[in-house]
């Protein structure tokens, strides 16, 4: 079922010497006499001609509108002589003028008035603040409404309908705000109504203005496009309109590229960018050199033309956030890599890294295919045989080279074993420093020093042990900071549901009975002395987001160890971008698995940070030649 909801702020009535003004509308076909009057009935003869009716109405009084009607019985001579208004011999307000010329179409009853305040002469408070007040003040009263008719009705269908004419110059703010919050809130947008008054012929129209509200959306869809790749509102902007065959064209290259977005295709991807870039240089070449904001688009309503104007004032920031990938004539992954992480599109970003970087180092020659002749044709042979729909650079770089199932069996234990090693000694060393009170940086670098000291094996995230030691200074300076952890919220939750697991029996991570009672002194002495000792090595390990084969030695081992493949690059530097890329593509595929790790990154930033800087590796890892 439909509801119909009109939100409107209210206008005060205007006399034409000791009467109301009437006007007369030749769209209602009658005389009003009050602004709002007339887009009340402007909308209830349309929702007439559906059967509906107007359910409620919404209205924003100010001072003037709740006092008294008064006029100026000799306005010409004097102006400030007021007497009140006399409405069926009584004394009447602006407010209840408005409600009573209406109440054949929505009684008194279902009016909601929002009545300004009156705050006294010594009031202090900004014009500005009072206004997003009362903005909100409005909004909250029709969300409750809202609430109260879906709860009786979960499939009622709400309309908000707005007479966009009456009030303050600012009150039309007032209005959009409203209708776009509550837009937000999943409340569809009906008739936008203006009331244009005509001074000369005192007469009037009531005008949908309906178009005008659109452009918001085609500017939030803009912006949408611009920092997330969607192009949704847009199209909807567009979708009923008279536009030109170049922008049509435009707009489906920017919703191809918008799905590839979405759907991470990395070949698809280039493809789409190709595309946007063509339709937006098209469309561009039609106007170059042209006028495209002559007066005879205003004067023939010309309204393919009108569409194009609007996209080009839109092109300007589309061209700065996507300059890279409409400058280039040819792109690359990096290109993509680049904007997405640019755009903060991380997931994006992180499957196009993990599949477009192996391509990277062997399409520049830093890794490469051995010389010989046979053992080339061998390996070409086996690409063909096993790499199915992978591309060379990914099924050599993360696939190959594994040999007979006893070779890895060996290879995968050797690594096992060097993993439960470094698992010991990382969780001795661990408790060593939370009973020194090792500084952040002291810890950090004797984590490092063990990590340095394997070939194989890799702790993914030594920064990750290192904001523990931050957290604990914290709670070690203020007690109290337990019970108001802030950034560290999710590391405290999971140390905490760590110690709890060893208290249970059941190995569960149920809070004990006891723990909301607890001083926060002695929640942090707890949790400080099972740190110190009592944590598992799976604790430590799990802290530090893992440790597992170095990708470098991974890839050494089956790339490079029969020299199937070879290093045109510097070897250690390459190794240690290797090590990188492994730490980034296990933190693609770490969402994935069911562990209950703490990760190598704890925000997003922290991630974009790391992948901007392997970005950097690679560029400066130059290609060298063989006779260097």
């Amino acid at each position: 079922m439909r509801r119909n909801i009109m939100v409107m702020v209210l206008s005060d009535v205007q006399f034409s010497g000791p009467n109301v003004r009437e006007s007369y509308y030749s769209d209602l076909g009658r005389q009003v006499r009050t602004t709002n009057e007339s887009a009340i009935r402007a909308l209830q003869r349309e929702l007439a001609n559906k059967g509906e009716n107007l359910d409620r109405i919404y209205a924003f009084a100010t001072q003037t509108v709740q006092g008294r009607m008064m006029y100026a019985p000799d306005k010409k001579n004097h102006p400030n002589d007021m007497i009140p208004y006399q409405y069926n011999g009584k004394e009447i307000s602006h407010l209840a003028y408005i409600e009573e010329q209406v109440r054949d179409i929505i009684p008194k009853d279902r009016w909601h008035i929002i009545e300004e305040r009156h705050l006294g002469e010594d009031n202090v408070s900004l014009p500005m603040n009072r206004t997003l007040f009362y903005t909100l003040q409005i909004a909250d009263r029709i969300q409750q409404d809202v609430r109260e008719i879906r709860q009786a009705d979960p499939e009622a269908k709400i309309v908000l309908h707005a007479d966009c004419t009456g009030g303050q110059r600012h009150a039309i703010m007032m209005l959009v705000d409203i209708i776009r919050l509550l837009q937000y809130n999943d409340v569809e947008i009906g008739e936008l109504f203006y009331s244009n008054w005509n001074r000369d012929t005192q007469q009037g129209k009531v005008e949908t203005v309906n178009d005008v509200y659109a452009f918001y959306n085609l500017i939030a869809g803009a912006e949408e496009f611009v920092n997330f790749g969607s192009v949704k509102d847009m199209q909807g902007y567009f979708e009923h309109r008279n536009i030109s065959e170049e922008l049509q064209e435009l707009l489906e290259a920017m919703a191809e590229f918008a799905d590839e977005v979405k759907l991470c295709r990395r070949w698809r991807f280039v493809d789409a960018v190709d595309h946007l870039k063509a339709a937006v240089e098209r469309f561009e070449a039609k106007w170059q050199g042209r006028e495209i904001f002559a007066d005879e688009v205003f004067l023939a309503n010309d309204d393919v033309r009108l569409n194009d104007m609007l996209m080009f004032q839109l092109l300007p920031q589309i061209h700065k956030d996507y300059g890279q990938l409409l400058q280039e004539s040819k792109h690359t992954s990096l290109d993509l890599i680049r904007w997405c992480l640019q755009q903060n599109l991380l997931q994006q970003a992180l499957t196009l890294y993990t599949e477009g970087i192996p391509d990277i180092l062997f399409d520049r020659g830093l890794i490469a295919m051995t010389d010989e002749p046979a053992q080339h044709k061998n390996l070409e042979k086996i690409y063909k045989k096993h790499g199915g729909e992978l591309t060379q650079g990914f099924y050599f770089l993360n696939h190959f080279g594994y040999g007979s199932p006893e070779a890895k069996k060996e290879h995968d234990k050797k690594v096992s074993q060097n993993v439960q090693a470094q698992t010991s000694a990382l969780k001795i060393l661990f408790c060593e420093q939370v009973n020194k009170c090792a500084s952040v940086e002291m810890a950090e670098a004797a984590f490092r020093e063990l990590d340095e000291q394997s070939e194989s094996v890799h702790i993914q995230g030594i920064h990750a042990l290192g904001k523990i030691f931050s957290w604990l200074a914290m709670l070690q300076k203020d007690n109290e900071r337990i019970h108001k952890p802030g950034s560290y919220r999710v590391l405290q939750q999971t140390i905490m549901k760590m110690y709890w697991r060893t208290l249970n029996k059941e190995r569960k991570a149920d809070k004990p009975k006891d723990w909301d009672i607890l001083s926060a002194r002695k929640k942090c002495k707890r949790l400080t002395g099972f740190l110190k000792g009592n944590i598992t090595e799976q604790n430590v390990v799990n802290l530090a987001g893992g440790i597992g084969e170095r990708g470098s030695f991974n890839i050494r081992w089956r790339l490079f160890a029969h020299d199937d493949f070879i290093i045109r690059t510097d070897p250690q530097q390459l190794y240690h971008f290797l090590d990188e890329y492994a730490v980034i593509k296990n933190e693609r595929n770490h969402a994935n698995h069911a562990k209950e790790q703490q990760g190598v990154f704890d925000t997003a930033e922290s991630l974009m940070s790391f992948m901007w800087e392997n970005l950097k590796q690679l560029t400066s890892l130059k290609v060298k030649n063989p006779e260097e």
